[in-house]
């Protein structure tokens, strides 16, 4: 069950990519093949990352991480349309995807990554 935290994150984060800059790459991911649709997925993940972030702080509640995590795999499967041979686990895959360039960042960077990536979007 989705709590009323996790819909106003899903709205946010909509509301946030509904530009025409963010539209543009999203008909790209549309067209492309699943390589491209990849490559293009995983560099929107920092972005949808400190979104979520920004917008949970503007919540004000505690939004736990697999809150986030979730808007974001549902946000990227809505997105991304895999092969139908890919759909029933594509969520798995991208939710492998989102933690993978969550992890790279922490350990390359440290935890300060977000700050830096808000800073470039707010």
């Amino acid at each position: 069950m989705t709590s009323i935290n996790t819909e106003k994150l899903k709205a946010g984060l909509k509301d946030y990519f509904d530009n025409p800059e963010v539209a543009a790459k999203i008909e790209e991911i549309k067209d492309a093949n699943i390589l491209k649709k990849l490559v293009v997925g995983l560099s929107l993940i920092p972005d949808l990352v400190a979104i979520v972030e920004e917008i949970a702080t503007d919540i004000g509640d505690a939004v736990p991480g697999s809150d986030k995590r979730k808007v974001i795999v549902d946000f990227m499967d809505d997105v991304i349309k895999a092969p139908f041979w890919v759909e029933p686990f594509d969520d798995n895959i991208i939710g492998i995807a989102v933690d993978t360039v969550v992890m790279y960042y922490n350990t390359k960077i440290g935890h300060s990554w977000l700050a830096k990536v808000k800073s470039w979007f707010l």
